[in-house]
């Protein structure tokens, strides 16, 4: 049983009413609203640190270092692909434009607009030399509801074949190696 000082609250001070208990079910009603209060207190400071984490998270993705500039005329992109990346990994590998259609390992695969992206962000990235991309970066290009990138390759067999997590936790790779 609660016993209520007074005042308490808004309420005027009565000696009188000083020491009075609650019955248990004004009681029960009280605990039930203390608890209901530090469940949305805990909420709110929960909510507060995944917003924090996502942030921080989104602060981690790498940026790209600036290409070294070039003396003669721009390389052409193929050519230097073919230097970073040994040709039986790049034969592996094709794609169309907008990367709905895409050949790996002599199978052909179709993707939704979703994969597609995703692909395309860690096919673009590993050319770049930088082939790790993270979870954060692929899920906001997407604009996805879900938190894990493997939710958009659901029932894909490209997922952790040709697509898989990095070993560094919350990035993802393609592959070609």
């Amino acid at each position: 049983m609660f016993l209520v000082m007074i005042p308490s609250r808004m309420q005027p001070f009565d000696p009188d009413r000083t020491w009075e208990r609650q019955d248990d079910d004004t009681t029960e009603r009280w605990l039930d609203r203390f608890a209901e209060d530090i469940i949305l207190s805990l909420e709110r400071v929960l909510k507060s640190a995944v917003g924090r984490a996502n942030l921080a998270e989104l602060k981690r993705t790498p940026i790209p270092a600036p290409e070294p500039p070039r003396a003669t005329m721009a390389e052409d992109p193929l050519k230097t692909a073919i230097r970073d990346h040994p040709i039986e990994n790049l034969m592996e590998f094709g794609h169309t434009d907008d990367y709905r259609s895409i050949r790996y390992r002599g199978n052909e695969h179709s993707l939704t607009a979703r994969q597609a992206t995703v692909v395309k962000l860690l096919h673009e990235a590993l050319l770049s030399g930088y082939p790790l991309v993270a979870k954060a970066r692929l899920l906001s290009a997407i604009e996805s509801e879900t938190s894990a990138v493997k939710d958009i390759f659901k029932g894909n067999q490209l997922w952790n074949t040709l697509i898989s997590p990095a070993a560094s936790r919350g990035f993802y790779r393609l592959n070609l190696r």
